[in-house]
């Protein structure tokens, strides 16, 4: 495994240590048993989650080119599927109105890492220009704006609840259309001029597979964590 891979590797650890981050500081004011309790079955669930996606990427399932795609439909929608049930079944909940905005919106840049890496595959023949910035997947400049509003809002303290709650709608229609883009590169290349589909099946191995996989749906459960949460509790911080 050359560096290339394990940078997507390292920064997929970096998306699990935010997650358990932002899980513990919303512990720290519980009992020490449920603090441990509850901690350590994150723990166990993110061990559990990164263990599937590894397992099922080394067996080849998912490898495919075909429609449908067996890699959407192994990660992606039960992933969309587990963030909406949970969501809607917490939106009640007291740690929703205690989750810190500043830090999930701040964490959003990290989609700058994850299209420099998209970039880098370019490069390497892994991924199509069509999916990266130099084609039309303009998600690392979304991620340049996660930087900017945090400057405006907990920097300059310019606090703005319409700013930042629009600011996460348009972080959902940005990844929808990071969706389309790879779906349609895959399954109509006409509309881009091409008579087959310009991809290549090593992007669904693994490392690679991490981003539709863990990545893209994480960024997608916290704008909408944000959204409800804002909802919840107006007060940003």
């Amino acid at each position: 495994m050359d560096f290339h891979a394990l940078a997507y590797i390292l920064l997929n650890l970096i998306c699990c240590a935010f997650i358990l981050y932002l899980g513990f500081d919303l512990l720290k004011n519980e009992m020490q048993s449920v603090k441990r309790q509850k901690g350590l079955r994150l723990v166990l669930d993110l061990i559990i989650l990164q263990l599937f996606i590894y397992l099922v990427s080394e067996s080849g399932f998912t490898i495919s080119l075909e429609f449908p795609p067996k890699f959407a439909i192994v990660f992606i929608i039960p992933s969309f599927i587990f963030s909406a049930i949970f969501l809607y079944s917490n939106r009640n909940s007291n740690w929703i109105k205690k989750v810190s905005l500043k830090q999930i919106t701040l964490f959003q840049s990290f989609r700058i890492l994850v299209e420099s890496l998209f970039l880098w595959s370019v490069a390497k023949g892994i991924l199509h220009y069509n999916v990266s910035i130099e084609g039309y997947n303009f998600d690392m400049i979304f991620g340049f704006t996660a930087l900017l509003v945090y400057l405006i809002i907990w920097v300059l303290k310019k606090e703005n609840k319409k700013l930042l709650l629009y600011w996460n709608y348009l972080g959902v229609i940005v990844l929808a259309s990071v969706i389309f883009v790879f779906v349609s590169t895959l399954y109509l290349p006409q509309i881009y001029g091409f008579d087959k589909t310009p991809m290549k099946v090593s992007f669904l191995e693994y490392p690679f597979v991490l981003v539709a996989a863990f990545m893209m749906p994480l960024a997608v459960f916290l704008h909408i964590l944000s959204i409800i949460r804002i909802n919840k509790n107006p007060k940003i911080n």
